[in-house]
């Protein structure tokens, strides 16, 4: 009855987006078909890729049984992730917000089996009319990332529906959402009597999350209020509350005072130079481009104060790529910082334990300037100018900017 009830959303989401029509199972379809983070960019769009992942769900063998694990019972509440790096940090993270039910860990690459021929054999004679569907449709896809993974997704959804029933699972705490299957996943076990929580994290919602379907929403950094809101259409809940960004409660006492002036300032890098060198997936912005303007900006204003001192965050890409060479890291950043005072963390440091060493810290883009907006740590994002963000908010600590003299407006109000 369950493979039915997928197959039945299946069908009935993919008639709704047809006809127009943006309910929860129409908008829970479209997710299925976003943009996936697991194909690299050389394959997105190969339909070759659409023929092997296939392949790779007929070939999964037969061995083992998720129900068979004794830790879950209906005394639990079940913690979801893609995978089990993080397993003890989200654990920690929900029982900091005050989650004290029995948490049990479960990754998506858990859910991917067959426990016996009979199962593999079900599933894949009645997901048959899908499988035709997506190749078919893989012949006229431009991006096929998404598409490739569907039948991957149907198996993970089927698994964990048959682990909820037979343990009477009801609360469901989901990391990942800019997953393709979240909002699929998160429909079908709300349509069969769980109670989801969805964690945004602290990244924007706007690129890669605009469509959420969940009974809870956990926000994880301010500027999320002025996103749901926004995208109201997508983003489809009945309650919400803030936690924080998803790492927070590591270092939450450090920043129970308020920040201490100092003369330094931080830039954040997204190693948008190495990103390009390595063939990351294209996220439609020049990064590079801008994070070398944002650096000729800083050197321009910083020229005028010669006692603030420039810290550079480098990414971890940036570090790996030069096999943590302070010399030529140092040689990098010059180029574009000639008239600048400053200095390189290059030690494998975890960020957001350092926001009290510069008082204020400039970015392009990246999550831990949403980490310093929640320690209450002035903060600046530059040159965002694309159509869904940044969107009008009210978030303190939190500055967007466009130019070098908004730059020196800043700097000249925090330092002077």
């Amino acid at each position: 009855m369950i493979l039915f009830f997928l197959i039945l959303n299946y069908f009935k989401g993919m008639f709704f987006y047809l006809i127009g029509e943006n309910n929860s199972v129409s908008l829970s379809y479209q997710k299925l078909f976003n943009i996936s983070f697991n194909l690299p960019e050389k394959y997105r769009y190969s339909y070759k890729s659409v023929l092997s992942e296939l392949r790779k769900v007929i070939c999964i063998s037969v061995n083992y049984d998720i129900n068979q694990r004794s830790e879950t019972n209906n005394k639990s509440s079940i913690v979801y992730d893609l995978s089990d790096v993080s397993k003890k940090e989200r654990i920690q993270y929900l029982k900091f917000y005050g989650i004290e039910n029995k948490l049990v860990f479960v990754t998506s690459q858990e859910l991917i089996y067959f426990n016996s021929f009979g199962h593999k054999a079900w599933f894949l004679f009645v997901t048959f009319p899908i499988q035709i569907h997506l190749l078919i449709l893989g012949l006229f896809k431009k991006d096929i990332s998404g598409l490739s993974f569907v039948l991957k997704n149907l198996l993970i959804t089927f698994n964990f529906l048959r682990l909820c029933k037979n343990q009477k699972i009801k609360d469901v705490y989901m990391f990942g959402i800019y997953d393709t299957n979240s909002a699929f996943l998160s429909y079908c076990l709300m349509q069969n009597s769980s109670y989801v929580h969805q964690i945004t994290s602290e990244v924007p919602i706007y690129k890669w999350n605009k469509i959420i379907i969940t009974n809870e929403l956990i926000l994880c950094s301010e500027y999320q209020f002025a996103e749901i809101e926004a995208f109201k259409q997508t983003v489809v809940f009945d309650s919400f509350k803030l936690f924080g960004p998803e790492l927070y409660y590591k270092v939450s006492d450090l920043y129970k005072i308020p920040a201490l002036k100092n003369k330094k300032v931080a830039f954040y890098s997204t190693g948008g130079w190495v990103r390009k060198k390595l063939g990351n997936i294209d996220q439609g912005v020049d990064i590079e481009f801008f994070e070398e303007k944002i650096l000729k900006d800083i050197d321009d204003c910083l020229s005028e104060y010669k006692d603030l001192e420039l810290i550079i965050y480098p990414h971890p890409r940036e570090k790996v790529f030069f096999n943590f060479s302070y010399k030529h890291l140092y040689e990098y950043y010059l180029k574009f910082l000639p008239n600048s005072k400053f200095s390189i963390k290059i030690e494998d440091i975890i960020t957001n334990e350092f926001f009290n060493e510069c008082y204020l810290a400039i970015c392009f883009i990246s999550t831990v300037i949403f980490e310093r907006v929640h320690a209450k740590r002035e903060s600046v994002l530059m040159y965002q100018n694309e159509k869904e963000f940044p969107l009008k908010n009210n978030v303190d600590y939190l500055h967007f900017i466009n130019s070098k003299d908004e730059l020196n407006t800043i700097i000249k109000k925090c330092y002077f």
